[in-house]
């Protein structure tokens, strides 16, 4: 009996050391699991991208980024484009395309450590990037809020909630959002208390409902990185006008850029933002 009892103690204490060991990679390494940039970035024309430039801005704590540009057609508005985590604007090509040749305006930014921007990324580092795109399109193109159109992608969907309860624009279009990155990294790593190892939470489910812009999400049903439901949920606690389309095919983010975008055109022309032909 002694002998068994000391097996299961020193089983119990091996178990507990390697769950130690594992929370403490996963504190250690927190930002590598949720920032994953490429730094391969060329210029967009590389890219097959007619019209667009690079250009430099510099944000309010010194960090150079890097911004991808293309000027609206009359009448249009632009949209200012905040990407997921994986990446850098290259693997965003397939959406810049058709939202320029339909007239568009589109403003990309690079995050800070992503493509050819400088620093490392962080939940605040990446909100102060975001403001720094959008006093640009006010301060220096002169848009209007009703000019303004923005585009969060993934992670890139914290971003735009964030921002649509600092600058107010015309609309608001979510792909693949989630509630908060603790739901998401909860439902990944169930056995982690997340709660307290988070550092970038980007809570948008605690600022959907300050949002008075319209709102569009775009959710894939076999998204098994995060789930429809999470997307549901933020639908569900957000301000009328709103819609939600669920692509029963997609996954994670794969949906066809020329559907999104014409759905992009139907409900904003529906809300009566400039998008004409």
């Amino acid at each position: 009996m002694r002998r068994a009892l000391r097996a299961v103690t020193i089983l119990l204490g091996v178990a507990s050391l390697l769950y130690a060991g594992a929370v403490a990679l996963l504190w250690a390494e927190k930002r590598r699991f949720l920032f994953v940039p490429s730094a391969d970035l060329r210029p967009p024309g590389d890219y097959g991208l007619r019209g667009f430039s690079a250009e430099s801005l510099t944000t309010s704590d010194g960090v150079r980024l890097t911004l991808w540009s293309h000027a609206a057609r009359a009448g249009h508005a632009t949209v200012v484009f905040f990407h997921g985590n994986g990446g850098n604007l290259a693997n965003r090509s397939a959406l810049f395309e058709p939202l320029a040749a339909q007239g568009f305006g589109v403003l990309a930014v690079s995050y800070r450590g992503y493509g050819t921007s400088a620093g490392s990324p962080s939940e605040a580092g990446l909100y102060e990037d975001a403001r720094t795109v959008m006093t640009y399109a006010q301060a220096r193109l002169g848009l209007r809020q009703g000019q303004i159109v923005l585009l969060g992608e993934s992670l890139g969907s914290g971003v735009a909630t964030k921002m649509a309860t600092e600058f107010k624009v015309a609309a608001v279009v979510l792909e693949a959002p989630y509630t908060s990155i603790a739901d998401v990294a909860g439902r990944r790593f169930p056995w982690v208390p997340v709660d307290l190892l988070l550092a970038d939470r980007f809570d948008s489910i605690d600022r959907i409902a300050a949002i008075g812009a319209p709102l569009l999400i775009f959710h894939g049903a076999r998204d098994d990185l995060i789930p429809v439901g999470l997307g549901q949920k933020l639908f569900d606690a957000a301000r009328e006008p709103k819609r939600l389309v669920i692509y029963p095919d997609a996954g994670h983010v794969d949906f066809d850029s020329d559907a999104v975008v014409q759905t992009m055109i139907e409900f904003l022309r529906a809300n009566g933002i400039a998008t004409a032909s």
